[in-house]
């Protein structure tokens, strides 16, 4: 039986696999994932979504030894009771389903038109969402949530207030530093690895004012990202928020922008990631392809998109 190496939900995943075997039946029979729903077995319905490198698609039809070394995401994946995806949030909110069949499809085809489109029209939802069948008539409530979703989005990004990035001085490394310790500690400690001392050296040893920038909402200092030039591309080396403001879309915002500028130069933009924590399916759900799976690190890349 051939063995099939693929990422889920941020992990790397290595099975025997049969060749006739679907993405689906991966996901569900060996990964023990039911996020994605068997419905027609056709791709007809969409409760099998899935994003396959961020991409929506029916998982019921693609057969899994075609998604060899690609990236896969899951409901699992896309955020759970502790840290909801907002478009999670956005559908209970909304009541948007009955018999809920069909919810984790919408809510993944959902999520990934935003990533897209954060702002999109009621034609372009219903367009969209066409492909994704409800039998309840909870189309109301589902275009409700769809609408939500995307507020909170917006809300989430601008907390309120606008996000700016704003230039970091030499003296400011000792309050990065303390950041980045509060950020990675629940993710460390999972696995074994906290280590505050270590956590510090490791940023002073590599820090630069020149290429740190404050996440500021309101006035307010939230986290902090660096970007350097790395290889003919550009390095994301840190992205931290405060664990207070994590899950409200800053993150996203930082990576708006940051795309901008790597856009703009016409370079790929590369990051690291530990392989356990939730930054894996937060850069995956952003375009970011896994190109390198160390010991303790996954490593993403963006190509750069045309203006």
């Amino acid at each position: 039986m051939p063995t099939l190496a693929l990422t889920v939900n941020g992990q790397p995943v290595e099975r025997e696999v049969p060749r006739e075997a679907t993405l689906l039946h991966l996901l569900r029979n060996d990964l023990g994932l039911n996020g994605p729903k068997y419905g027609c077995g056709l791709g007809q319905c969409g409760a099998c979504t899935v994003h396959v490198d961020g991409v929506a698609a029916r998982a019921c039809v693609i057969p899994a030894h075609g998604v060899a070394g690609r990236s896969i995401t899951t409901l699992e994946g896309l955020g759970n009771k502790e840290h909801w995806h907002p478009v999670q949030a956005a559908f209970e909110q909304a009541q948007a389903a009955q018999c809920g069949y069909c919810l984790n499809g919408m809510v993944m085809q959902t999520a990934a038109l935003l990533t897209r489109e954060p702002q999109p029209s009621e034609a372009r939802v219903r367009a969209e969402l066409s492909g994704n069948l409800c039998r309840c008539g909870t189309h109301v409530e589902i275009l409700d949530a769809v609408a939500r979703a995307a507020q909170l989005i917006t809300n989430a990004q601008a907390g309120g207030n606008t996000l700016r990035l704003t230039p970091a001085r030499e003296s400011d490394l000792e309050a990065l530093c303390t950041l980045r310790v509060a950020a990675m500690r629940e993710s460390l400690e999972h696995i074994g690895r906290f280590d505050e001392a270590r956590a510090r050296r490791r940023l002073a040893a590599g820090f630069q004012a020149s290429s740190t920038r404050h996440i500021e909402v309101g006035g307010e200092r939230v986290g902090f990202v660096v970007v350097k030039p790395h290889e003919g591309a550009l390095l994301l080396d840190h992205l931290y928020l405060w664990p207070a403001h994590q899950g409200r879309g800053h993150g996203s915002a930082v990576l708006a922008q940051v795309f901008r500028e790597a856009d703009g130069q016409g370079r790929c933009l590369r990051v690291g990631a530990l392989k356990e924590s939730r930054a894996n399916t937060f850069y995956q759900r952003h375009g970011f392809t896994l190109i390198e799976a160390a010991e303790w690190d996954n490593y993403y890349e963006r190509a750069p998109q045309p203006r």
